[in-house]
C-alpha cells in the first residue's frame, strides 16, 4: 500500500494566499435582499387597496357593488352607502378584510329597512303558496290562518318529517312573525287509537 503524502502550500506563496481569499459568488455579484420583499409583505398604496377591496365586491354574486363608496386612507377601508339586510352589510365588510395590507375596516353602511307590514291575507296566500310546492303533495292537509302577521297551521300529514318541513318552510317567509302549530301527525293518532282499543291482558 503506498501513502501519499499530502502537499503542502507554503503560506508565503503569492497564489496561494490569493486562493485563501477569495470568496464566492464575488462581492460584485451578491444581490442585495429588500426585506419587504423577502417577508413577501411589499409596502401597498392606499389607491391599490381601494381598487382590490372594489374589485373583490364585484366577485360577490349577493352584494350590489356599485352601492358601496369605498375609501382608503393609510391601509384603513370606510365603507359606507345603502344596503337591503344585515347579511348583505356582512357580506361586504367579510370582503374588505380579506385584502392584503388592510389595517382596519370602518362599517358605515346603512340597512334600509321599509316600514311596509304586509296585509294577513297577502301573508296567508304566500303560506299556501309555499305548502302546495312541498312534496309529496298528497300527504299535506294543512290549513293556514294569519293574525297580524303570526300564522296557525291546522291539519294533519302522514310523518313527522313533512310537519317539521312544513313549519320550516313557511316560518322562512319574511313576513311571518311566528307560528302556532297544530298540525297532527297521522301515523302518531293511529297509534293512539290502536293503544286505546286494545283489549286488556
Amino acid at each position: 500500500m503506498y501513502h501519499y503524502q499530502t502537499a503542502c502550500w507554503p503560506q508565503s506563496n503569492p497564489y496561494f494566499t490569493a486562493f485563501k481569499k477569495a470568496s464566492w459568488p464575488p462581492e460584485s455579484s451578491r444581490v442585495s435582499e429588500d426585506p419587504a420583499a423577502k417577508s413577501g409583505n411589499a409596502a401597498r398604496t392606499d389607491r391599490q387597496i381601494e381598487r382590490d377591496v372594489r374589485d373583490e365586491l364585484e366577485m360577490e354574486p349577493s352584494v350590489r357593488a356599485d352601492a358601496v363608496d369605498v375609501q382608503v386612507r393609510n391601509g384603513v377601508v370606510t365603507l359606507s352607502g345603502v344596503v337591503d339586510g344585515d347579511g348583505e352589510r356582512w357580506l361586504i365588510e367579510s370582503a374588505a378584510r380579506r385584502i392584503a395590507s388592510v389595517k382596519e375596516v370602518w362599517v358605515q353602511l346603512t340597512v334600509f329597512a321599509p316600514d311596509i307590514t304586509p296585509a294577513d291575507d297577502d301573508i296567508a296566500r304566500d303560506c299556501e303558496r309555499v305548502l302546495r310546492g312541498l312534496t309529496p303533495k298528497a300527504d299535506y292537509a294543512i290549513g293556514v290562518m294569519v293574525s297580524k302577521g303570526w300564522v296557525t297551521l291546522i291539519g294533519d300529514v302522514a310523518e313527522g318529517y313533512e310537519r317539521r318541513i312544513a313549519e320550516t318552510e313557511v316560518g322562512s317567509l319574511l313576513s311571518v312573525h311566528g307560528i302556532n302549530s297544530q298540525v297532527r301527525v297521522r301515523s302518531s293518532i293511529v297509534r293512539v287509537g290502536i293503544r286505546a282499543n286494545a283489549p286488556l291482558p
